[in-house]
């Protein structure tokens, strides 16, 4: 922060996560992070940050494979997802300016944010 007072928009107002669940509609306006379990709509005006593993990394297949393997069974269901399949889930459900964050170990906490400036629904399933 070093004195910068961060854009009213950038403060993240609600964060759901890694290990919670929720099922239902999240209304927002602002920034939302979400690292958990999110099925139902999202109306917004502002941007979503998701965190989440990142299948399909370069350079990490066969390790990709094995960690994913085990963290689905830990997990009990889903599916690996890579960044280029979480932008396109975003674009059709209508946020736009999609972008990956680098991490560090993007096998372990990948980030993607986007924006969206309409109230229309989105379903996340």
């Amino acid at each position: 922060m070093l004195g910068k007072k961060k854009r009213e928009e950038e403060e993240v107002r609600a964060f759901l996560g890694k290990g919670a669940e929720f099922t239902g509609k999240l209304m927002f306006n602002g920034s939302v992070r979400i690292d958990g379990n999110f099925k139902g709509s999202i109306f917004g005006n502002g941007t979503l940050v998701i965190g989440e593993p990142l299948a399909g990394t370069r350079g990490a297949a066969a390790m990709g494979d094995a960690y994913f393997g085990l963290y689905l069974h830990a997990m009990g269901s889903g599916k690996p997802r890579t960044a280029a399949r979480l932008t396109e889930m975003l674009r059709i459900s209508g946020f736009e300016a999609v972008r990956q964050v680098p991490t560090a170990r993007p096998l372990l906490a990948g980030v993607l944010t986007a924006r969206k400036s309409s109230l229309k629904p989105v379903k996340i399933a």
